[in-house]
């Protein structure tokens, strides 16, 4: 088994005592009886926010109960493989959203209608605040009527020209939502400039003798809550899942300088760290946009 090559079977036999045709159909039995007890589920999810996210993400998954195993991608895709009597779809599916992320409704190659009807019966019951309730809705109210016969003709498998309008619509709202943000994708990077000028200007007041000093201090702290918002998220879900990153030990190095007195030192370490977070993340935004953009160049349809 190799990361570019599906895994392989190699089997060495005696014709004396078995024959191909016959070996064809034990492999055969076998594979069938591996689909009927193992599961697999390809989803896209948004919330990931850098590679070393998704690796706590991959731990997180594969210590779940009947989860063999899992691989959540720096790009968003989360790959799984689960055994069928001790787990479901629906366990999985909530258990990601647990995790702090939201699902989309899969590409049109990997599309898988199970997941989808899930997620729409899951954002009915559940009262999240994620984006996947936005990311699964119909869309406009203008392309209503338009939709449900599309999905008419779904069940009639005549369903490629919906898919591919559905898919635009994802993608049209996929950076306005992608980071959940109330600045969308950028919401990361804002935060951490804005982190920098309270810091730039508590740090020049506190040299204006006229100035008093809890106003430089007021700076500080607010500086500390846009440095460490996303900070503390990433903190508290490695800390639950039993894991220390480097994200819970900067932010105790940002409260052991505040105990000290040192929330200049505190807040900027703030500010480096979380722009280092932010530029990462707009980074694999961008790469993600390049590479769908090339897609989007090759022909749906081959001659």
């Amino acid at each position: 088994k190799s990361e570019e090559n599906p895994p392989q079977l190699c089997i060495h036999f005696d014709p004396d005592f078995i024959t191909l045709h016959r070996i064809k159909s034990i492999a055969e039995q076998t594979g069938a009886q591996l689909h009927d007890k193992f599961g697999h589920l390809l989803v896209e999810v948004v919330g990931n926010r850098h590679a070393r996210h998704a690796r706590s993400i991959t731990r997180m998954l594969n210590e779940l109960e009947g989860v063999v195993d899992a691989f959540a991608g720096s790009s968003g895709w989360i790959r799984m493989e689960f055994d069928k009597s001790k787990t479901t779809i629906k366990d999985l599916i909530i258990s990601l959203q647990d995790m702090g992320l939201s699902i989309k409704p899969a590409s049109i190659k990997h599309r898988n209608e199970e997941v989808e009807t899930l997620l729409k019966k899951e954002s009915k019951s559940r009262d999240r605040s994620y984006e996947m309730n936005n990311d699964i809705e119909k869309p406009p109210a203008k392309n209503e009527e338009n939709h449900e016969e599309s999905e008419a003709k779904h069940e009639d498998d005549s369903h490629e020209h919906d898919h591919d309008s559905d898919y635009e619509d994802e993608e049209s709202h996929d950076h306005t939502h992608d980071h959940g943000g109330i600045f969308g994708e950028k919401t990361e990077l804002i935060f951490s400039l804005i982190c920098g000028g309270l810091l730039g200007i508590g740090f020049g007041l506190s040299y204006v003798s006229t100035v008093p000093g809890w106003v430089s201090l007021a700076l500080y702290v607010s500086s500390y809550f846009f440095g460490g918002f996303y900070l503390v998220q990433e903190a508290y879900t490695e800390v639950k899942a039993g894991n220390f990153e480097i994200d819970f030990l900067m932010l105790v190095a940002a409260i052991g300088a505040a105990i000290l007195g040192e929330w200049a030192e505190g807040a900027l370490l703030l500010f480096l760290f979380s722009l280092g977070h932010s530029l990462e993340h707009y980074a694999m935004g961008r790469a993600r946009d390049a590479i769908k953009g090339l897609a989007d160049l090759a022909p749906k349809t081959a001659l």
